[in-house]
């Protein structure tokens, strides 16, 4: 008999101990520690937002035509500044600023750069030359790569090409495929500048892939874009393509620790 009174006792204090058990479990709150691990992420996406990256602009957003450039693309002042005789503008992968006559198609056309087989524009210019004296009638289009770290190292990929049309400016002066591509980059407070020569020869209507590493001393750096003609009453065609996120910074690699 007084076993069978105690049974009830002890079921009954079992059932109160589950009951609070379960009413805790419930009562349980969201754990610090998530909600730090939310803000902590929220704040490192905006940090990335914030981040202003380097600006090379594009040559592939421009209306193709005569004169005509993409935005942050201008011409440089020549002297003689002959828009007509050493022109700039932009052009087609198949064809002398876009158009459609017979003489200003390229005798061999573009293929699309690899790294943007959609695009079709791209930035030209002109070189003339005649005699030894007359080297430098050459037009040149320019921009300003922009949002730079002094002191840190950058990478520029760009890719020039020379084409030529059936088109003779007169009797004695024939079109031929330049002789190379020529770049002056100013990243430097002095004035400095870096040289880069694109060696063209026997690269007729072909993409050459070319990539510049430089380590700036400013926040911009002025991007000048020429080519030259080898000599003999002769004038050329090259062009500039530019895609969008041409510049990198140079990933910094440290030590190993083993």
């Amino acid at each position: 008999m007084k076993l069978v009174q105690k049974l009830p006792i002890g079921l009954g204090l079992a059932c109160v101990m589950m009951m609070t058990s379960c009413s805790k479990e419930n009562a349980v709150t969201p754990e610090p520690a998530m909600e730090s691990t939310n803000v902590h992420s929220s704040l490192k996406t905006n940090a990335e937002e914030d981040e202003v990256l380097p600006f090379f602009p594009t040559t592939t957003d421009g209306i193709v035509n005569f004169n005509s450039y993409p935005r942050y693309w201008e011409r440089g002042i020549t002297t003689p500044n002959d828009l007509t005789g050493i022109p700039t503008g932009t052009s087609s992968l198949t064809s002398l600023w876009g158009q459609w006559y017979a003489e200003n198609k390229w005798i061999k056309p573009l293929a699309p750069v690899p790294s943007n087989v959609t695009a079709n524009s791209m930035l030209t210019v002109r070189s003339f030359t005649s005699v030894a004296a007359e080297v430098n009638k050459r037009s040149y289009v320019f921009t300003t790569i922009m949002n730079l770290k002094p002191g840190k190292t950058y990478s520029a990929t760009i890719y020039v090409a020379t084409t030529i049309t059936n088109r003779v400016l007169n009797a004695n002066t024939k079109p031929v495929y330049a002789k190379s591509a020529e770049i002056k980059l100013y990243p430097y407070t002095n004035s400095g500048v870096v040289n880069v020569n694109v060696d063209l020869t026997g690269k007729e209507a072909v993409w050459v892939k070319k990539t510049i590493t430089f380590t700036p001393t400013k926040s911009d750096a002025k991007f000048w874009f020429s080519g030259l003609t080898k000599q003999g009453d002769v004038y050329s065609y090259i062009h500039l393509f530019v895609d969008p996120n041409s510049v990198k910074e140079a990933i910094q690699v440290g030590p190993v620790k083993l």
